[in-house]
């Protein structure tokens, strides 16, 4: 048994061990420090996909792209997707090396993700995590995205004749995405 270690310090641990006949045998030293400091706090800053370059709640039909800060001493950071209510893991959970400060699923080994659907709604989970396996969670775990994989539609309502002997030509047309509430016309 040890006294208290204390945060910061390096320690330094020798171990001989005696036979009975009182031979000893060493064993390498090593060192160790004690690390009870997790990295710094850090937020998801959306997540991003396909032709969706905006970081917003939306995901486009490829697989997702998690954006988040970067996180003071973090080594890594695991990243996963679950469901909606958080209950079930969508995508299999991935790591990668600090500083990096964003996941693709479409090129990280190792990893999945299928199964997101269009019109769900999803929730992205990260932790950073440092040598000393000290974790520090996003501070909003489970950001909340839905997935747009559908194009909006668009309908032509009139349109000149063709051939048009007018000089303006008129056409009425309406746009809408029933997913994302865009409606124009």
């Amino acid at each position: 048994s040890c006294a208290s270690l204390v945060n910061g310090n390096t320690y330094k641990v020798h171990v001989t061990s005696y036979d009975v006949a009182r031979n000893p045998t060493s064993a390498p030293e090593f060192t160790f420090v004690v690390d009870r400091d997790p990295p710094a706090p850090f937020t998801i800053s959306g997540v991003t996909g396909g032709a969706d370059s905006s970081v917003d709640a939306f995901l486009g039909t490829s697989l997702p792209v998690i954006h988040y800060g970067a996180s003071t001493a973090a080594t890594f950071y695991q990243i996963e997707i679950r469901d909606a209510t958080a209950s079930s893991v969508i995508c299999s959970l991935g790591s990668i090396n600090a500083p990096a400060t964003s996941f693709d699923y479409s090129t990280e080994l190792g990893v999945s993700c299928i199964g997101l659907l269009h019109g769900g709604t999803y929730r992205v989970y990260v932790t950073a995590k440092d040598d000393g396996q000290n974790a520090t969670l996003a501070t909003n775990n489970g950001f909340a995205f839905r997935v747009d994989t559908l194009a909006p539609t668009i309908s032509i309502d009139s349109k000149p004749n063709n051939p048009t002997p007018a000089i303006v030509a008129t056409l009425d047309f309406t746009d809408s995405d029933a997913l994302s509430g865009i409606r124009g016309t």
